[in-house]
């Protein structure tokens, strides 16, 4: 993921080479052109199924407040919560426990993520633990 692209305009402009003949030669001229991230993406997690970890990748506009993360079991009871202020790098890592520091037991488990800010998202994922 990328917070920001860059895209590459060349322009090419002809400069006569002689007056007496009229030919020209092409000069390329280039110009970087920052275009900001208007809208929040959320990538699945990976591994999955997973060990001890996850990382998923998000791209998100500079104005975003936070990004939550909240692991539930599959009867939906909430065994682990992580937060994310900014600044936000393009890979988030997320350890595998629960709100005690221990290690999630093997099972199925629902992945909330959410994004506050100008461009609010929230995405649920399933991950498969597995040790």
């Amino acid at each position: 993921p990328i917070t920001g692209s860059t895209m590459t305009v060349v322009t090419a402009t002809a400069t006569p080479t002689s007056t007496q003949t009229q030919t020209a030669t092409a000069t390329a001229t280039v110009t970087l052109t920052f275009t900001p991230i208007v809208k929040t993406d959320i990538c699945p997690p990976s591994p999955n199924p997973a060990e001890g970890q996850l990382s998923f990748c998000v791209s998100v506009p500079p104005q975003t407040s936070m990004i939550r993360c909240e692991i539930f079991t599959l009867a939906f009871r909430k065994v682990g919560e992580k937060s994310f202020p900014p600044p936000f790098p393009g890979t988030l890592n997320l350890d595998l426990v629960d709100s005690y520091g221990q290690p999630l037991a093997n099972g199925l488990y629902y992945l909330k993520v959410t994004v506050t800010g100008s461009s609010p998202a929230t995405e649920t994922f399933k991950v498969l633990v597995i040790r």
